[in-house]
């Protein structure tokens, strides 16, 4: 039993201290890396309290008295610079680039820093992360170092939109890219990617088999809702027997939500196209991509620059008469609503939302430069919102201002890593679903507060930070 386990190991204690002539017990005051008090162990105290004659609890050694027989050291800078002899090899080396750095010199000219590349690489890192100077170790490349998208290089506006939102996670992913390890034993139910193309597949397939709507009033049948549980049932159990669904009891929660969602899809769909009076036109409509019949989508910038956008539209929607389009781009999240609730008058956010720009424009390449309104549409149970805007010459100039900074921030290597607004516990806006947030430093926020103020990031975090 673990009772007896542990009587026996307080045994083997108590015999290891009575055999050695000498005894010294230690404790640490506080963790160095998580920066929190640790307390002493009952082992400890007992000890203690042999030697005091009476019972000692934590309390009375923090703060410490003056005890003959207790020794109290303050930090293990404070350990290194003290008279007491270094314990190890690493101990006289620490001392030694301490007393350097307190003599005024730099101690990336120690010797042993000097010798070992590694190390100095670290310590200078460490340096540099500390200033206010954007440096090659906060994401500053030389000029034109990373590919630049271009009329010749098509980029998807979800790529961009990483680089306004942290520029050191478009580094990562767009030009380095670092990719994840996946671990399919972790998974407890199915990922956000994973529930987003499956209501993709399912929709697509669905509006693709029926027949076309003659009438924006048209009416979904009984037969045509239940096909469309049909397609969701069919690819619910492809995603088991792919193994992506994680946990038995999770998936049959989520199942019964994603075809839930589908279910009342149809409903908020009919008065889609009574209140706009469009019917679907088009599903999956591919520009700019390898097996795309229609060519990218060319923006002319500033300068005489002009940038070539590639990409998917969920569904695109038309008048009977062709006079109008309707583009939709499904969401199956829960995002931050209130950044889309915003989009008449942000409608970018900060270069975050660059789809439904492009999305209109492909749209209208495709069938004619004709009035175009273009909103994100979230499908989930008994939440069906949609939120967008008329894409006109004020929205269009908004959206070039955004690729205007974006672009020339990638041509002068500009790509700090920006971890947003604190939100609740200790997470962060750009932080929560990002790959690669382990890459960071547990300080990124105190870096960012210095990094934001170097002047060639000022057009950035006007855009970024309004």
């Amino acid at each position: 039993l673990r009772t007896g386990r542990q009587a026996e190991h307080r045994r083997d204690y108590l015999a290891a201290r009575a055999g050695a002539p000498e005894r010294g017990l230690v404790y640490p005051r506080a963790d160095l890396r998580g920066q929190r008090g640790r307390l002493p162990a009952q082992w400890l105290l007992a000890a203690a309290s042999e030697l005091e004659g009476r019972t000692l609890y934590s309390a009375a050694l923090d703060p410490p008295p003056s005890r003959p027989w207790l020794t109290v050291v303050p930090s293990f800078e404070g350990a290194l610079a003290g008279d007491a002899e270094p314990g190890s090899e690493q101990e006289y080396t620490l001392r030694s680039m301490l007393g350097w750095r307190r003599g005024g010199r730099n101690v990336l000219d120690h010797h042993v820093v000097a010798a070992i590349p590694r190390l100095h690489d670290g310590i200078g890192a460490e340096i540099a992360r500390a200033g206010s100077d954007l440096t090659r170790w906060d994401g500053r490349l030389a000029p034109n170092a990373a590919p630049v998208p271009s009329a010749e290089r098509p980029v998807s506006p979800t790529a961009l939109q990483h680089w306004a939102a942290c520029p050191f996670r478009y580094l990562l992913g767009h030009v380095l890219h670092v990719a994840e390890t996946e671990k399919p034993e972790d998974t407890l139910t199915l990922t956000p990617i994973e529930r987003g193309n499956l209501v993709h597949r399912a929709l697509e397939t669905f509006i693709s088999e029926m027949p076309g709507r003659t009438s924006p009033g048209q009416r979904w049948s009984g037969d045509e809702r239940a096909r469309l549980l049909q397609i969701g049932a069919q690819l619910c159990d492809d995603a088991v027997a792919a193994g992506i669904t994680g946990r038995p009891l999770l998936w049959r929660l989520e199942r019964a939500r994603l075809l839930q969602a589908l279910d009342g899809f149809l409903d908020d769909d009919e008065a889609l196209r009574a209140g706009h009076g469009v019917v679907p036109a088009d599903v999956e409509l591919s520009f700019g991509m390898r097996d795309s019949e229609d060519a990218a989508v060319l923006v002319r910038l500033g300068g005489g620059r002009e940038l070539a956008f590639r990409g998917r539209i969920d569904r695109v929607d038309r008048a009977p008469d062709g006079d109008r389009l309707l583009v939709l781009d499904y969401k199956t999240g829960t995002p931050d609503l209130d950044m889309y609730k915003k989009l008449h008058v942000q409608p970018v956010s900060g270069g975050k939302l660059l789809q439904l720009p492009v999305y209109a424009l492909a749209a209208q390449q495709r069938y004619g430069d004709v009035p175009a309104e273009a909103y994100y549409w979230f499908v989930r149970p008994q939440q069906y919102e949609r939120h967008g805007y008329a894409v006109e010459p004020a929205q269009l100039d908004e959206f070039g201002r955004a690729l205007n900074v974006i672009v020339s921030g990638m041509e002068n290597g500009l790509f700090p890593a920006r971890p947003g607004k604190q939100s609740s516990g200790e997470r962060f806006d750009n932080c929560g679903i990002c790959p690669y947030d382990r890459l960071c430093s547990s300080d990124r926020a105190r870096v960012w507060s210095r990094k934001r103020f170097v002047h060639d990031l000022r057009d950035y975090v006007e855009l970024a930070e309004d």
